[in-house]
């Protein structure tokens, strides 16, 4: 918690996927104040298109519990954008991301879940 899945239709070189990786763990651990040791990044390639176009485009799946809401979606948004942009070079116009708050108790990690 929290997770992000970019799935992205751009090739990424292996070099390229760990400042990637990287750059978007430490924005969102800055965001969201959550622990950096908690936060899982993954980067896919994928086939797709978007807007009728084969041009690189991503998606960035956000999920968390708790700490989403408006103001930190809009933030994680703009930040997540540019690090992308710049690390993978899609421009912002060709990413789509999604914000969802998940309870606890439907999220598990080391044999138990976060329920309170």
């Amino acid at each position: 918690m929290p997770l992000v899945r970019i799935t992205t239709t751009a090739h990424l070189d292996d070099d390229r996927k760990p400042p990637l990786l990287k750059s978007v763990l430490e924005t969102v651990s800055r965001i969201t104040g959550k622990r950096e040791a908690l936060i899982m990044v993954f980067v896919d390639e994928s086939t797709g298109i978007m807007g009728g176009s084969a041009d690189a485009a991503a998606y960035v799946d956000v999920r968390a519990i708790g700490g989403l809401h408006d103001d930190i979606n809009e933030t994680l948004s703009s930040a997540l954008c540019e690090v992308i942009t710049e690390q993978a070079g899609i421009p912002p116009d060709r990413i789509f991301l999604n914000f969802t708050n998940v309870r606890g108790y439907n999220w598990g990690w080391n044999g138990k879940t976060f329920r309170k």
